[in-house]
């Protein structure tokens, strides 16, 4: 239950919720633009989460492939 409760406090954090919103907007554009499916969408998005905290990272890549 530790661990639940620990994700659960990363998760609803100021920058994991903005992640999340953008990543599904970002899905949403790149999976309605011509030729661009959602592993492209996803290795546009690689640069951008080199600097980025790792939890906050896949968040963003996660929503974007949900949105997609």
């Amino acid at each position: 239950m530790d661990g639940l409760a620990i994700a659960l406090d990363i998760l609803t954090t100021t920058p994991a919720v903005f992640a999340a919103l953008a990543g599904v907007a970002w899905g949403i554009v790149g999976g309605a633009l011509p030729g661009i499916s959602p592993s492209i969408a996803l290795a546009l998005l690689l640069p951008f989460t080199y600097g980025m905290d790792p939890t906050t990272a896949i968040i963003l890549l996660g929503a974007t492939y949900v949105g997609a």
